[in-house]
Parts: C-alpha cells; structure tokens; sequence
C-alpha cells in the first residue's frame, strides 16, 4: 500500500452569470468567462492487486478565487447603468476512485 499526500497550484476556466429583475421591471444581468487561480490539497492511498494492477482512491479539497463579471442594469426611466457583480469563492471536495493498470 503507498499513501500520498498531494498539493499544488490549480487553474479552472470559470464562466459566472447572473440575472434578476425586480418588481418595479427593472432588470440586472451580468457575466464573465475566463482563468482563474487556485489551489489544491488531498490525500490518497494505492493498493497493489498483484504486479500489473493498483487501486486507488484519493480525496482533494481545492478552491478557485472569486469570478468577477460587468454587466448593466436597465432602470425604470430608460437610463442603463453600469454594474459590476463578484461571486464567490468556488470550492470543491472531490473523492476518486481508479484502476491502474502497468505495462511490463
């Protein structure tokens, strides 16, 4: 059996929208598409089945940083105005499971 602890930089293309009209019809829309940086850290564990075959499964817990995106708000009056809408934090708990298999 190896255990293993992983950990390192991580970059996701993160795509982020909103939209939201209130009850007096003035309506809001916003988005943003692009890289983002983050990171990761996990730990896992491989069992050899014989000399060709591993298990594995491993656990990673990584966060991106908060997607930003522009967009207008169209008010009552006909006037648009600018705003500009932040999102959280993106962050994701994983579990994996594999087969590997080694050519001799």
């Amino acid at each position: 059996m190896l255990l293993y602890v992983t950990a390192g930089p991580k970059l996701a293309h993160v795509r982020y929208g909103s939209s939201y009209a209130d009850a007096a019809g003035q309506t809001e829309s916003a988005s943003s598409s692009g890289f983002s940086a983050g990171w990761a850290l996990g730990a896992g564990a491989a069992w050899a089945v014989d000399a060709n075959w591993t298990i594995k499964t491993e656990y990673i817990y990584s966060q991106i940083a908060a997607a930003k995106g522009a967009g207008s708000y169209a008010l009552t009056d006909g006037t648009i105005a600018d705003v500009v809408h932040s999102s959280g934090a993106l962050k994701e708990n994983s579990v994996r499971v594999g087969l590997d298999y080694r050519f001799p």
